[in-house]
């Protein structure tokens, strides 16, 4: 057998003015995905799930009802 190929990702940082010369977190963008927007909606949803007291297993077998098996616990605490 051969060497696994890793996937490659489309890795992208961008920065205005104002970000440069404050010396800010850069946007990062993986795949035409802004991480610092995923890490804020993934915080965002973590807030909002916990304010309805639900667990990450009651919210993966909603998701599960209406979207399909996919959304499993483990899938939700990533």
């Amino acid at each position: 057998m051969g060497t696994p190929v890793k996937p490659k990702l489309n890795v992208c940082v961008t920065a205005d003015a104002d970000t440069i010369s404050s010396n800010s977190r850069h946007d990062v963008v993986v795949d035409g995905v802004n991480l610092d927007e995923m890490r804020e909606f993934a915080k965002q949803f973590k807030i909002r799930r916990l304010s309805l007291g639900l667990t990450q297993t009651q919210v993966g077998q909603a998701l599960s009802v209406t979207e399909g098996p996919s959304y499993s616990q483990s899938a939700i605490c990533r």
